[in-house]
């Protein structure tokens, strides 16, 4: 039976997978791009939509959209209940697991029966019973879980292929959900890595620089135009999206046009977003974060 290796970063905002190709790693592309969206969408029919097509559903209907599931990895309480179905943190990995496999076996033209082995990233902080429910999932996912290990293991395994690290390294991982720093010593000559300390913060990451963002806007349009748009669902998810593109945009820009046109209504009719923000008054919000 044919058998195929890959790796998967299952991110709280994206995942990402890949595979060994004449000793680099290629990235695969889901819809044409290198990350899936960690994104579940439940149809009307009851039936589960992953990634690209589930944001762009969401935008429509938040409340069928369950997003940055992984913070609640492990948790026996947290449960979405939509359309009739049931869903735990576990379930929700699982499915976007799934579609990683299905796209794997497509481009790669292997058969439905290929065995699918698969290494999988957690971050530093994951408890024993975090690891399980990942480890759950991929098997769920139809996936051969051969190890699972802690994001900057990776990031330093992968880094020392590359580079001459050798002795004590900090690694920095701003994540869509969490804030993790890490201690490993390498020994690349042995190819042996040590984990020695983690810290940071597990509920700090890309979607509280995002809200930070989106109260902002929303206060400013409010105050405008007498409209707060964090209570009205899909003018919210509109919000959402557009701050988290600008925030993205000015990484490599001074400055980000925000527009989106009839966000709502108010007693004078149709009200547009009209808002260029620049990278100082961003970092300016998220000074304190």
């Amino acid at each position: 039976m044919e058998t195929v290796t890959i790796g998967i970063d299952l991110g709280t905002t994206n995942t990402l997978a890949c595979y060994m190709k004449k000793g680099k790693p290629m990235l695969f592309k889901f819809d044409g791009e290198k990350m899936l969206p960690s994104m579940l969408y439940v149809e009307e029919d009851g039936s589960l939509t992953i990634g690209h097509e589930a944001k762009v559903k969401g935008k429509g209907d938040p409340d069928n959209l369950i997003r940055s599931s992984k913070t609640f990895m492990g948790d026996p309480n947290k449960k979405w209940e939509q359309r009739g179905k049931s869903l735990n943190p576990t379930d929700v990995a699982a499915e976007i697991l799934r579609q990683v496999r299905a796209t794997v076996l497509r481009k790669l033209k292997k058969e439905e029966d290929t065995v699918v082995k698969a290494v999988i990233t957690v971050p530093a902080y994951f408890s024993g019973k975090q690891k399980t429910e990942t480890k759950k999932a991929g098997e769920r996912a139809g996936l051969e879980v051969l190890r699972i290990i802690t994001e900057p293991m990776a990031a330093a395994v992968a880094a020392g292929r590359e580079k001459e690290l050798n002795g004590k390294l900090l690694v920095v991982d701003v994540g869509g959900g969490t804030y993790d720093l890490s201690i490993l010593e390498a020994d690349p000559l042995a190819e042996e890595y040590r984990a020695i300390d983690t810290d940071g913060d597990h509920h700090l990451g890309g979607d509280d620089f995002d809200q930070v963002l989106i109260n902002d806007l929303a206060d400013q349009f409010q105050k405008e135009n007498g409209v707060d748009l964090r209570k009205d669902a899909q003018a919210l998810q509109r919000l959402k999206e557009a701050a988290e593109k600008a925030k993205c945009e000015l990484s490599s820009s001074m400055s980000s046009d925000i527009n989106l046109p009839f966000i709502t209504m108010n007693q004078d009719g149709p009200v547009h977003m009209n808002v260029t923000l620049s990278r100082a008054k961003l970092e300016q919000l998220c000074d304190p974060l």
